[in-house]
């Protein structure tokens, strides 16, 4: 009898591993990225401001996000505290201001609150405290600069322009870093298997090496057939594993009866949908509840929000009537000329917050009517509320405030989209103020909204 080689006996070890995976079939959840009350802010030039005079209307340069207070300011960590401990008082503290969450907080996931010296409450994540900067004055800001890279990114009316107005800038530490929201830095990934940004399921997930979405099956692997009489072919195909292959974290490998080596993530069977032609898109939600996208963290949504399908477009944030919910654009529309396709525009929070609520008047908001939000609510995820001169609060997503129009009157409609005000100047070098400084003749621009 010959000596079994090393291949066969690894395949026989991945095979027995295996085996034990495929019974299991857990139901497979995925965690809320914040509590009520913290923000998510994309940092540096992800904020988009000094658009208009620098940066193409093209994808933005990837920066980092991190988690932000209920004012949208970067958090951070402090490396001289211990799990659950602050050690940052006096002089620390007032240049390092613990991140105060609100009266009632209670545990959340990551998420906990411990009680001060002084009697105050504040945030921690995964056992550690989080603090603001008091040099940071514009949300994105990082040590005191909204900065981070993309060529020349300065912003008009906040970023570094507003950070060098201090007379006597805060020092930033050095022992205090971001508190960056990444939630695939905790988990081992297997060759081939990405975690990323999926818009159509509002989270970030598994991707396969074509960054394609992928979807955990509630169920047993062998028993996948979609519901549709012979000889349909499903479109739910086995996001196969290497030949020999071996567990890594949380994912394990699944011998089908097929013969096919198929990953399963916190013993999921893994999928994509083969109607997923483009990256982020996650048709497959809804198509037959036992698949769902694979997250590993979902972004919340107010109260009275959700996702509408709509012709042509795809999903775009909705009212609870399912009324389509509408941006002010400014000078990013026309620059980068995507605005007929689907995300053509990107959504830029530093130009939202510029535009603000100017870019919809007493006469406007006749037809385009504000998204309100409780006088109680507080930011949370991308969303975030704007403060209006009755002080109510409207709803914003990712710096933009939100509207519906009269014009639509059932789910689906977007009447409102590519809608447009032109402002003129005799002086095609003057800078004309329309909540964004634009030059010569400026616009102003009703998009869909859509997640991002």
């Amino acid at each position: 009898m010959k000596p079994a080689s090393a291949w066969m006996i690894s395949t026989a070890l991945a095979v027995g591993i295996a085996a034990g995976a495929s019974a299991r079939t857990e139901k497979f959840e995925s965690v809320l990225a914040t509590p009520v009350g913290i923000s998510l802010q994309p940092l540096g030039a992800g904020q988009g401001v000094g658009i208009q005079f620098s940066i193409s209307g093209g994808a933005l340069a990837t920066h980092k996000t991190a988690y932000g207070d209920a004012r949208g300011m970067t958090l951070y960590t402090y490396a001289k505290d211990g799990p659950g401990i602050s050690n940052c008082y006096d002089d620390c503290a007032q240049t390092n201001p613990p991140a105060t969450a609100p009266a009632g907080a209670k545990p959340f996931g990551e998420w906990s609150v411990i009680k001060r010296t002084d009697g105050t409450t504040q945030w921690t994540r995964k056992g550690q405290p989080l603090y603001t900067f008091a040099g940071d004055k514009t949300q994105g800001s990082v040590a005191g600069a909204l900065s981070g890279g993309g060529r020349g990114f300065r912003g008009t009316r906040g970023g570094d322009a507003a950070q060098a107005s201090e007379s006597k800038p805060a020092v930033f530490s050095p022992d205090f870093k971001p508190a960056y929201y990444e939630p695939e830095a905790d988990i081992p990934l297997p060759r081939g298997i990405g975690i990323e940004n999926i818009p159509d399921a509002n989270g970030r997930g598994l991707v396969d090496l074509d960054r394609k979405t992928v979807y955990a099956f509630n169920g047993n692997a062998n028993k996948d057939k979609p519901a549709c009489a012979a000889p349909c072919a499903s479109p739910w195909k086995p996001l196969a594993s290497p030949q020999i292959s071996f567990p890594i974290g949380d994912f394990t490998v699944v011998v089908r009866d097929d013969g096919v080596n198929q990953w399963a993530y916190k013993g999921a069977p893994l999928y994509t949908y083969e109607e997923d032609r483009e990256v982020g898109y996650a048709k497959g939600i809804g198509v037959d509840k036992r698949w769902r996208v694979a997250l590993v963290s979902h972004y919340p949504l107010p109260p009275g929000v959700k996702f509408q399908l709509t012709p042509g477009r795809g999903l775009v944030w909705a009212n609870a009537q399912g009324l389509t919910l509408y941006r002010r654009e400014a000078v990013a529309y026309h620059t980068g000329g995507g605005h007929s396709l689907r995300r053509g525009v990107v959504i830029r929070p530093g130009v939202g917050r510029q535009v603000g609520l100017n870019g919809c008047d007493a006469r406007c908001e006749e037809t385009m009517r504000p998204v309100m939000a409780p006088a109680d609510a507080q930011p949370l995820g991308y969303w975030e509320t704007m403060l209006r001169a009755n002080g109510g609060k409207q709803w914003a997503y990712r710096g933009f405030a939100m509207y519906t129009c009269v014009c639509d009157k059932k789910p689906g409609d977007m009447n409102a989209n590519d809608h447009y005000d032109i402002f003129v100047s005799t002086d095609p070098n003057q800078k004309v103020d329309i909540g964004t400084p634009q030059v010569g003749t400026a616009s102003l621009y009703w998009l869909i909204t859509e997640p991002y």
